[in-house]
């Protein structure tokens, strides 16, 4: 049901505050003890970086290190780049700052916007505090990655949708594609509801919001020569699979983090699936179940480094928690009012 606009909870604040801290402290001694090229040592990083140096070349950069087969699919991912370019007005000296500084804000808000998605469907704020807690995201602020960026796009979305702003949480919702295209998945929920309400013409605005992303994708084509979503790289080829094959796989070949990160996985998808019949029937809900499916099917490239996977278990950690907080809040409020009406309070009669 939409809601009005509330005011923020101050547990909002809090936790926001708190992680804003933490994150700036640590990033501030990392930068001192190495500078800014720590955050871009490895891996998806040092990619982001050379996308936003040159976000509308073709990737000569990528080339250059022996990651020519990347060129695609990483410069399909030209959100995070892009907001990062205007920030530094082109200027690709300082796209490493801007890089940096939108990652920190990004996991900054998170807690904070879970906090008033909680409160605006009158469930308490403060189980936000669970996300704080997540080994992936206690390890996010050392290198720059999309993951935080489209979580927060993700929950300010649903945010909007929950307010009855629409147009705006699809805007978002299109930009979140373009940051990350996993974030894809959440428009399921919205196709669903205008589904089972049979308005046509809300399905139709959520289709709308692939366009972006289809049209980036053409001119990447003309650019580079291939779609993204058509790469031949590894990551790509591995990023899914068959449901538990992975799983099975890396447990039949564990080392000692393989047991621990496949302890997290089983217990991602528990939180999950519990979220999900929690709070079946609402959005939140329904984020929870796409992304735990996920979970399910991630395919051997997700679980092949401790890190990478940590990482792609984020989204469903993060919506499956809040999930559970949104349904158990929804059953106590169900068992309480209809069930068990509260008696009134009794009072002595006035003296006469």
């Amino acid at each position: 049901m939409p809601v009005a606009r509330k005011p923020i909870p101050a547990e909002a604040w809090v936790l926001s505050g708190a992680t804003g801290v933490a994150v700036v402290a640590l990033s501030v001694v990392r930068l001192v003890s190495g500078g800014a090229s720590q955050f871009f040592a490895t891996g998806d990083p040092r990619l982001f970086l050379l996308t936003t140096r040159d976000l509308f070349g073709t990737g000569h950069g990528f080339a250059a290190l022996g990651f020519a087969a990347e060129i695609p699919y990483r410069y399909g991912r030209m959100g995070l780049p892009l907001l990062a370019w205007l920030l530094a007005a082109g200027r690709p000296a300082l796209v490493a700052w801007t890089l940096i500084g939108i990652n920190l804000v990004a996991l900054t808000a998170i807690p904070g916007l879970a906090a008033v998605l909680l409160d605006d469907h009158d469930a308490p704020p403060r189980a936000a505090a669970w996300i704080l807690v997540l080994p992936a995201f206690v390890v996010l602020f050392g290198n720059v990655f999309s993951d935080p960026l489209v979580i927060a796009l993700l929950l300010v979305a649903y945010l909007l949708e929950r307010r009855s702003r629409r147009g705006s949480a699809l805007a978002l919702l299109a930009f979140a594609v373009l940051v990350k295209e996993i974030a894809v998945l959440a428009l399921i929920p919205l196709l669903y509801r205008a589904a089972r309400e049979r308005t046509a013409r809300d399905a139709g605005a959520v289709a709308i919001t692939l366009v972006p992303y289809a049209l980036w994708c053409s001119w990447l084509r003309w650019r580079v020569g291939a779609f993204p979503f058509l790469a031949d790289t590894e990551a790509r080829r591995g990023a899914l699979g068959l449901p538990f094959a992975a799983f099975m796989h890396t447990l039949a070949h564990r080392t000692g983090d393989d047991t621990v990160l496949l302890a997290i996985v089983v217990v991602t998808i528990a939180l999950g699936a519990t979220g999900a019949w929690l709070a079946r029937g609402t959005l939140i809900g329904g984020l929870a179940a796409v992304y735990t499916l996920v979970s399910v099917c991630i395919g051997s490239e997700g679980l092949r480094l401790f890190g990478e996977g940590l990482r792609v278990l984020l989204i469903p950690q993060v919506f499956g928690m809040l999930a559970i907080a949104v349904g158990v809040h929804a059953r106590k409020v169900a068992g309480e009012d209809p069930v068990h009406p509260a008696l009134p309070e009794h009072r002595e009669p006035a003296p006469v």
